[in-house]
């Protein structure tokens, strides 16, 4: 019988101050697995008129992509998983009451010791595209 200890005591540390950073966010913050939703912190449940976590945990993140644009983010999502960042695009992004928001995002690979899980930063640019 072969026993291998290790000591992750620092490694959750960091996990902690990492979510702790993540929930505190002023951005919609989401992780993502499996193209399902495995975390979203409390600003992003505002931003997508959401009242608990359990209403979109486990879900398929292109069913919140507008119909219009699902194909080009099937794209987006591809490269992600693929490693690469992509940094400040727009999309229209629907919320669970069935309205749609403009939104820019970036999203970026977090290796997750097996696979890259999707970390995605959203911000609402409805205001802004109306200006526009």
């Amino acid at each position: 019988m072969i026993i291998q200890v290790q000591n992750i005591t620092e490694r959750k540390k960091v996990e902690e101050r990492y979510f702790n950073f993540i929930e505190r966010s002023s951005e919609a913050m989401i992780i993502i697995s499996n193209r399902k939703i495995q975390y979203i912190n409390e600003t992003g449940l505002k931003f997508l008129n959401i009242s608990e976590k359990e209403e979109i945990i486990g879900k398929t993140v292109i069913d919140f992509i507008h119909p219009d644009k699902r194909n080009i983010s099937v794209n987006y999502i591809n490269r992600v998983e693929a490693g690469e960042t992509i940094y400040r695009i727009e999309e229209i992004f629907g919320r669970v009451d069935g309205k749609f928001i403009n939104v820019e995002f970036t999203a970026f690979p977090v290796y997750n010791g097996e696979k890259n899980d999707m970390h995605v930063i959203m911000k609402d640019i409805s205001e802004k595209k109306k200006t526009e």
